[in-house]
This record gives structure tokens, sequence and C-alpha cells, in this order.
């Protein structure tokens, strides 16, 4: 009978142990990996045409799509050409693709046109820009 009482309080031991040990190791955090978050979050990423472009904004500074535009075009030595209107900056060229009244250069943020001009929109840490040199059709699809 004592072997019996025993070995009954050893399984049961074991068990409790066994349980105790499951949950520990199947514990899961809802919290995201802060640094792949982080490190994503430092870049802005600008798309000229098929051309992709990272552009780290260690401060955080406030930007709108022209500062990216600038500052990408310094680093990589492309001409911009724009025109001051009282709605705000319209682009007219990067590099040779000159825009006229057939073609023009269009922004996209985060997969949706711009609803406003490229020094009123603002852009933060993680956003995507698009610019594509397009023709009035696009509207017409």
């Amino acid at each position: 009978m004592k072997k019996i009482l025993i070995l009954t309080i050893l399984t049961l031991s074991l068990s409790l142990s066994a349980c105790n040990l499951t949950a520990k190791t199947n514990v899961v955090s809802d919290e995201p990996d802060s640094s792949a978050i982080e490190s994503q979050e430092q870049f802005v990423t600008l798309f000229i045409g098929d051309k992709e472009y990272k552009f780290e904004n260690e401060n955080k500074a406030d930007l709108t799509v022209y500062d990216v535009l600038q500052k990408i075009a310094e680093e990589e030595n492309l001409e911009l050409k724009t025109k001051q209107y009282g709605i705000g900056i319209f682009l007219e060229s990067i590099g040779d693709k000159i825009g006229d009244k057939n073609m023009f250069w269009l922004y996209y943020l985060n997969d949706k046109a711009g609803t406003v001009s490229i020094d009123n929109q603002e852009v933060k840490n993680g956003d995507i820009i698009k610019f594509i040199f397009t023709d009035n059709n696009i509207f017409n699809q």
C-alpha cells in the first residue's frame, strides 16, 4: 500500500511539473519585434519610375514628399524642375523626363494617388512614395 501511495504521489508530482514546463514553453508574446519595426520605420521609400531609393529619416523630422524627392535628387544627381503655384509646388521634370500637355509626373503615397501638392503632402517613416511619368490616359482606365 505504501508503494502505491508513493508511486501515486511521485506520478502526480511529475505530471504537475511537466504541465508547468509546458505552460512556460508555450508562452507567446503578442508584442511585435520592436527592432525590426524600428529599422523599417526609419526609412521613407521613394520610387522614381522603377528605381527604388531609401531615405533615412534618422532625426524623424517633419517631411513632405517634396523634401524626400529633393534629398534623393541631390544624392543621385538628378535634376528637378518645379513650378510654384498658389496651391503648392508642381513637379515639371525629373532628369530628362519633362512634362508637357500630354505627359506629366504623378505621385502616389502608400498606393493612393496624391490629392495635394508635393510640398503639402506630409510623409512619415515607413511610407512609400511612387512617382510615375504618365499620360492623360491614366484617368480613362
